[in-house]
């Protein structure tokens, strides 16, 4: 049996200037509706948008610190060719561990609604492959992108890989708990359903390696390992064959999955709003209201944690979490 555990923590200071902070990320946006609710299940509360549906939409990302990509494609260029040769790749000057995070997010049908002034509920689907490499030595990705060319001895290398595929089934509730007209916050809520189609980690406690010189009969180079303290697991690995954006669209129905589990998410929004009086109006009924369409504070902080939960693999799952070994090759 094998469980992954997932979490997440987001901070985030918003100017009232800014209407979407990257146009790559638009979930972070005043107008983001209910996607927004993958960041901070508090932002459908006083939320622009009295309805939203949402069919289908998908991202992906490819990010990590320790190489700079200095080739000619760029977003801006796709007809150019995508080229990963070394000579492309510029490393980071920092000696600090590294990081790396690969993923892809096939959102399907969702809905979000406005109940109350004070009140919003939302439902939402998608489907998720995350790869992650955290606490990455500077000497082992190194190795890894050469091909473990390099000579030498390499000790106290820690790391921790962990590569997930799920489709998860998301309900949100949030609401307004304090509003002075000055002071403004906001909280909420997502409990989850996880469906895990494949997972697969590396962890390592301790890892001291030399990498030797090609032996004269096959011309491969040696890795000797001098100690190694690990954790291995996987389950279903055939989930892994073809990740695409239409496998993604047949995970969303969670058919096939081989674990599952549950997760949650919260969050807070605090907003200063010095001017409140002009965001109210009298409407054709003689009633004071709220202008929902408009941006109402001077500065703002967003604080959630999201992903907290786990899912575990019951079926077809292998566990080795106590892998010790010294002087083998």
């Amino acid at each position: 049996m094998s469980t992954i555990r997932l979490c997440g923590l987001m901070l985030a200071l918003l100017p009232s200037s800014v209407a979407a902070q990257q146009l790559f990320n638009s979930t972070r946006s005043n107008y983001s509706g209910l996607t927004g609710t993958s960041w901070n299940p508090a932002s459908i509360a006083d939320n622009r948008y009295f309805f939203q549906f949402q069919l289908a939409s998908f991202d992906a990302h490819v990010t990590n610190t320790a190489y700079r990509y200095t080739g000619a494609w760029s977003p801006q260029t796709p007809n150019e060719d995508l080229d990963l040769d070394k000579q492309f790749l510029t490393r980071s000057p920092s000696d600090k561990a590294k990081s790396f995070s690969a993923g892809l997010n096939v959102r399907g049908p969702g809905i979000m609604l406005r109940l109350s002034p004070t009140q919003s509920v939302a439902f939402s689907t998608r489907a998720r492959v995350a790869l992650q490499g955290n606490s990455v030595s500077e000497s082992l990705i190194v190795n890894a992108v050469d091909g473990f060319k390099t000579r030498g001895r390499a000790s106290d290398n820690t790391f921790n890989l962990n590569l997930n595929a799920y489709s998860e089934y998301a309900l949100t509730y949030g609401r307004v708990v304090l509003d002075n007209s000055l002071h403004f916050v906001k909280a909420g809520v997502t409990a989850k359903r996880y469906v895990g189609f494949g997972s697969g980690y590396l962890q390592s406690r301790q890892a001291d390696y030399q990498i030797v010189d090609k032996t004269a009969a096959t011309g491969d180079t040696i890795v000797r390992i001098n100690a190694l303290d690990a954790a291995f697991g996987y389950s279903n690995p055939d989930a892994f064959d073809n990740v695409d954006a239409n496998q993604a669209l047949q995970w969303l129905k969670g058919g096939g999955g081989s674990g599952g589990g549950w997760g949650m998410d919260l969050g807070f929004v605090y907003e200063y709003r010095p001017n409140m009086g002009q965001y109210r109006y009298i409407d054709k009924k003689g009633v004071d209201r709220l202008d929902y369409s408009r941006n109402k504070y001077k500065y703002r902080v967003a604080v959630s944690v999201t992903d907290i939960g786990y899912i575990r693999y019951a079926d077809n799952a292998t566990a080795f979490n106590n892998i010790k070994t010294k002087n083998s090759g």
